[in-house]
């Protein structure tokens, strides 16, 4: 099984979301992740989704700038628009924590 754990920052504050056809809520966000190659910063952006009601129920919690640590299974998809290429990367989270990176923020302790 692929399981993926990545860490970054709310890129927005966190949305509840519902699928139409069944009804069934799901957690919504985006986290950056900056990392630093020969010198030079690089952010990727991840999709995260959760369906774990606990999640759900703290996502009033979950504002832009929040870091956090997200364990979760991998799932990417391309899409094409004005003949544009996009791949999009999220992980279907089987764990979300709270982390302090890069110095010490109170509102990143909860």
């Amino acid at each position: 099984m692929d399981i993926r754990t990545i860490d970054g920052r709310l890129v927005k504050d966190a949305e509840v979301k519902t699928i139409a056809s069944t009804g069934k809520k799901f957690l919504a966000f985006s986290v950056a992740n900056n990392d630093f190659v020969k010198g030079e910063k690089i952010t990727t952006y991840f999709s995260i989704v959760s369906y774990n009601e606990f999640d759900i129920n703290r996502a009033d919690k979950l504002k832009k700038g929040t870091a956090l640590i997200i364990t979760g299974k991998p799932n990417e998809e391309i899409t094409t628009k004005d003949n544009n290429c996009y791949l999009t990367r999220r992980i279907i989270a089987d764990r979300i924590e709270y982390a302090i990176i890069g110095g010490n923020n109170s509102e990143n302790s909860q």
